[in-house]
């Protein structure tokens, strides 16, 4: 069984990145501020094309770019960071290496955070959280509007964790430039990929700049490339990208519309041969890059195979971080510096969508999908 799932981003680095990992090796120089060919721009700017945000700096992982994007808003230790109670530990351990304490908000029907239960989880709260962090999973948007408009109701800061929805819409706009942050991955899984890799994109220069210095060691870089330290706020990270990465980037981002047209097309193909009541349709806007199956519909036949995945992983309820509220600190920080006790959150579509999405992916992989639509069409026999 593999372990990367479900078979997208490495499936489509070009043979037609060698020129431009052969400039880079004739340059001798990775580093991106020690280039003439500037590969991390051009990408950069490819990806403000893309995503019609000024400010964007490419980053070693979407983590890191989460983290910075936490510090950028220069958060006091121990607030609270409300996140939705399903997604990967990455959200969740973004919060804690920051100092900070991630309060887990209901999903919706989609899996995703629950506008209702946020609203519930702000009210039930004495304190005012430092910020949201809504996760768009799986090539499928949060209902990130309504999002948007609880937090300037409240005056809270939102984040987009874009990690799995690179080029994702909600009503025709893309996810990650609705809050003051968006950030993205681009690790072996994603529908983009350099093998490891993150993006972060910030809504003004001043939050932008804040982030950024967090991602090199507090300075800001000169025209030259030079750190500069003169109006730093603090200290920070070293989790700058470089060239190689870059150059494996550029081509996959010039043809993202051709993966969302390939991936729609597979996907409705699949769904062709499903029964319908087996299916939990998508939302608007979406990259379809798996089908959401029923566990309860689903004969038991069916489960034999090891294309099918579920969301137990991203289950944060019970993972062993949160559950038993793990850290590497002798003292437990940051749990131990929380500034009250955490509000109890009833979770009740969380653990309808743990316990019944299987998803069955819709991979760019030839053979992969060849693989995929014969279990498709099996599906009509069972």
């Amino acid at each position: 069984m593999s372990y990367f799932r479900p078979y997208l981003g490495n499936i489509r680095i070009a043979d037609n990145v060698k020129s431009r990992l052969q400039t880079v090796l004739d340059n001798k120089a990775v580093f991106r501020y020690a280039t003439e060919s500037q590969y991390c721009r051009q990408a950069e700017r490819l990806l403000q094309n893309i995503l019609h945000s000024q400010h964007t700096i490419l980053l070693t992982n979407g983590t890191v770019a989460l983290k910075a994007a936490l510090l950028g808003l220069r958060p006091k230790i121990g607030q609270w960071v409300l996140i939705p109670s399903i997604s990967f530990i990455a959200t969740a351990n973004a919060v804690l290496s920051c100092g900070l304490i991630p309060v887990l908000v209901d999903v919706d029907d989609n899996g995703m955070m629950s506008p209702g239960a946020l609203s519930k989880t702000i009210n039930q709260m004495d304190t005012k959280p430092l910020a949201v962090i809504a996760v768009h999973l799986e090539g499928a948007a949060a209902s990130i509007a309504e999002i948007t408009q609880i937090c300037l109701q409240h005056k809270m800061h939102l984040i987009e964790d874009c990690a799995q929805a690179m080029g994702v819409k909600y009503q025709n706009q893309f996810v990650g430039t609705f809050g003051e942050y968006g950030c993205f991955s681009f690790q072996a899984n994603k529908l983009i990929s350099s093998g490891e890799g993150g993006l972060l994109i910030a809504k003004n220069n001043s939050l932008f700049v804040n982030a950024c210095m967090m991602t090199d060691h507090g300075a800001e870089r000169t025209a030259e490339g030079y750190p500069d330290w003169s109006k730093s706020i603090g200290f920070g990270d070293n989790n700058k990208f470089n060239e190689i990465q870059a150059a494996l980037l550029i081509n996959q981002l010039e043809n993202i519309e051709q993966y969302r047209a390939l991936l729609t097309e597979r996907y409705q193909e699949i769904l062709k041969y499903l029964p319908a009541d087996w299916v939990t349709p998508r939302p608007e806007g979406t990259i379809p890059v798996s089908v959401w199956l029923k566990r309860s519909k689903l004969p038991k036949n069916r489960f034999n195979t090891a294309l099918l995945y579920d969301w137990q992983a991203w289950d944060l309820a019970n993972h062993p971080i949160i559950k038993n509220q793990l850290s590497p600190y002798a003292d437990r920080f940051p749990w131990s510096r929380q500034e009250s006790p955490l509000p109890v959150s009833t979770l009740e579509n969380h653990d309808i969508i743990v316990r019944e999405r299987i998803c069955l992916p819709v991979p760019i992989d030839n053979t992969i999908y060849e693989n995929v639509l014969q279990w498709a069409m099996e599906g009509n026999l069972s």
